[in-house]
């Protein structure tokens, strides 16, 4: 059975009209940080379309193999990411203060490396010939969240395509 196949079963039923891969770029930033439990690292991976933050529990998780097709250009600069690595990781730490946990220091950023995280996208019929998409995360199959959608249709929309990496 096809992917586009299995893609069809699992989103019934929507009439699936296409299904591509499209590698977005990302930062990589991974930062020190001490608690009372010693120090340690924290990986975090930043959109360079739509921004959206997350922290990578595995490193492996984060660098996937490198692009075999076209890729889309970074939208945000490596500072401007850097800044909301720092940002958003220091409210992640700010909640974990607030929940009784350990309290963690950002010490510093270690590194930072822009990669290409692959997606798969898939355009549907939603009803009476108007299409709509999900996006699928390619390396854990996960449903891609709002943010990275948003950022996948904003590079489609700004870019006059793919190139060549």
């Amino acid at each position: 059975m096809t992917l586009l196949a299995r893609c069809s079963r699992l989103f019934t039923p929507v009439r699936v009209r296409k299904l591509e891969r499209v590698w977005m770029p990302c930062f990589l930033h991974e930062f020190e940080v001490r608690s009372r439990k010693g120090t340690g690292t924290v990986t975090t991976l930043i959109d360079a379309w739509s921004g959206a933050f997350s922290i990578v529990e595995k490193s492996w998780d984060a660098t996937p193999d490198p692009p075999r097709e076209e890729t889309f250009p970074p939208r945000l600069t490596e500072s401007e990411a850097v800044a909301i690595a720092e940002k958003q990781l220091l409210n992640a730490v700010v909640l974990q203060r607030a929940r009784g946990g350990t309290r963690p220091v950002v010490e510093g950023i270690i590194r930072t490396e822009l990669l290409h995280r692959p997606y798969w996208v898939l355009y549907y019929e939603r009803w009476r010939g108007r299409l709509d998409i999900k996006v699928l995360d390619a390396v854990n199959g996960a449903i891609a969240g709002a943010r990275t959608k948003d950022g996948i249709l904003r590079a489609f929309r700004e870019t006059d395509g793919l190139e060549r990496s």
